[in-house]
């Protein structure tokens, strides 16, 4: 089997995704925070609030998805991360989904 550029290539967008995510998770949590205090309202903390877990969950499953990409090993586990790299819509996820679908065969 050979190992071409791609399952990389789509390990480090994985990667980078994440990485965005995961900043986004630290706004969103200040955000959270601030809310109260910059006149919004509760509930508007509420909400910012309720989606810091859900982006931290699509950050730490690109990040896992992009390891495993890199290694080429565990294909779902790297197309996962990829599907979640595209939430919300990316076109770093939707280029590391085509290029980990395309490279399925170099995945042990």
């Amino acid at each position: 089997m050979q190992k071409t550029w791609m399952s990389l290539t789509a390990g480090i967008l994985e990667i980078l995704r994440g990485a965005y995510l995961l900043l986004a998770v630290f706004v969103l949590f200040g955000f959270a925070l601030a809310a109260p205090s910059a006149g919004w309202g509760q509930s508007t903390g509420l909400a910012f609030m309720l989606t810091v877990p859900i982006v931290a969950i699509l950050a730490a499953l690109c990040i896992v998805g992009g390891i495993y990409a890199l290694k080429r090993k565990k294909w779902g586990l790297a197309l996962a991360g990829s599907i979640a790299a595209i939430l919300p819509l990316s076109i770093l996820g939707i280029a590391s989904l085509v290029l980990v679908i395309i490279s399925r065969k170099e995945f042990d």
